[in-house]
């Protein structure tokens, strides 16, 4: 479907439409996997309920974990070094603020810019 809207339909910010069906697919996907998780529950399967709430933490910190370490070898790639203020900056920083350095590296001419406040 989205292959189809984007081949027929004059669209002239894909990346908001992007950011649309993100927001919106992650909405559904949140909704079903809790309406998963009051079945378990109505069914007595706590413990399952538990373990799988762990994991999906689990896999967050990972893709969190896997955003910054994307950040950094990009911006070493670009330019050539990392210092450890930004190294920990980049620790620090949350899921939010990891995608908008990585969206600033993309048009910013120095290490700098990527981390600054504008």
């Amino acid at each position: 479907m989205v292959k189809y809207t984007l081949e027929k339909a004059e669209i002239n910010d894909r990346q908001a439409l992007f950011n649309f069906l993100n927001v919106c697919l992650s909405l559904k996907l949140e909704k079903e996997t809790m309406t998963i998780s009051d079945q378990l529950r109505k069914e007595g399967y706590e413990q399952a309920i538990t373990i799988a709430e762990q994991l999906s933490q689990e896999d967050i910190q990972q893709g969190i974990q896997y955003e910054k370490l994307l950040l950094q070898r990009l911006i070493i790639k670009r330019f050539g070094s990392l210092s450890s203020a930004y190294e920990e900056m980049i620790e620090q920083a949350s899921s939010d603020t990891l995608m908008i350095w990585s969206e600033k590296l993309l048009d910013v001419k120095t290490l700098e810019g990527v981390f600054s406040n504008d």
